[in-house]
């Protein structure tokens, strides 16, 4: 004989049936959209939704559970030039250039740049450009994130945001140069190679020599690619 099952009373289905929506999230319209909106990105930046101003809101925690942090992606300004010239003061790796190149890059760079912003204020930046002679190539000029942000990703969500704006849809490799002793940044990119399922090599950059004065090593030259690009994953 089977074993009698025992009967569930109509009090504990009510109470199954309760806990059982507290962990169903409904699928409202707004709920809907930012679906959609996500799938519509580059596949390593699908966390990142677009909100009604063209900007992205991105979660990025290194763990979930503590970090509950959001940012914000923007297209940068003018008038963000010195906060810009703030997180590469203080990267401590970077080469940190004149005031006046990183106006510029909200006046004359902007499509191919992005600012990361938490509370209203800026607390990463990723610059580049997509040479004319090498229109599938976005160049990486500097990434970084302030200090209280670093280890959470943001420098990996910089890039990958990027690559889903219009002036990089036909982007299918990235180039950076990278000092021998800057390793966060060879990090990086080889994190971003896996990410695209891509090659990832080094090469001949710049020598020392290049460079007026004494103390700067030589940039070599890191190459990613080629992957598929954002506008057709």
């Amino acid at each position: 004989m089977r074993p009698r099952r025992a009967a569930l009373s109509r009090r504990a289905f009510g109470r199954l049936v309760q806990q059982l929506e507290q962990h169903i999230q409904v699928m409202t319209p707004e709920n809907l959209q930012n679906r959609v909106q996500a799938d519509a990105l580059h596949p390593a930046a699908r966390a990142d939704v677009q909100d009604a101003g063209g900007t992205a809101t991105a979660s990025t925690p290194a763990n979930p559970r503590k970090d509950a942090k959001r940012y914000r992606f923007r297209a940068p300004e003018t008038g963000d030039g010195a906060a810009i010239y703030k997180i590469v003061e203080d990267s401590g790796v970077l080469d940190l250039n004149s005031a006046y190149s990183y106006l510029m890059l909200g006046e004359y760079l902007a499509d191919t740049c992005l600012v990361a912003e938490r509370k209203g204020g800026i607390v990463g930046f990723v610059s580049g450009l997509v040479p004319r002679t090498k229109p599938e190539t976005l160049f990486i000029w500097q990434v970084a994130s302030a200090e209280s942000e670093r280890g959470r990703g943001l420098a990996k969500r910089l890039v990958h945001a990027m690559l889903s704006r219009p002036a990089c849809r036909h982007v299918r490799y990235i180039e950076a140069t990278v000092t021998p002793s800057n390793k966060p940044s060879k990090r990086l990119f080889r994190a971003l190679a896996r990410d695209l399922d891509a090659g990832f090599t080094i090469g001949q950059g710049f020598d020392a020599d290049l460079f007026p004065g004494e103390g700067h090593e030589s940039e070599r030259l890191i190459r990613v690619g080629p992957f598929q690009p954002a506008a057709s994953a």
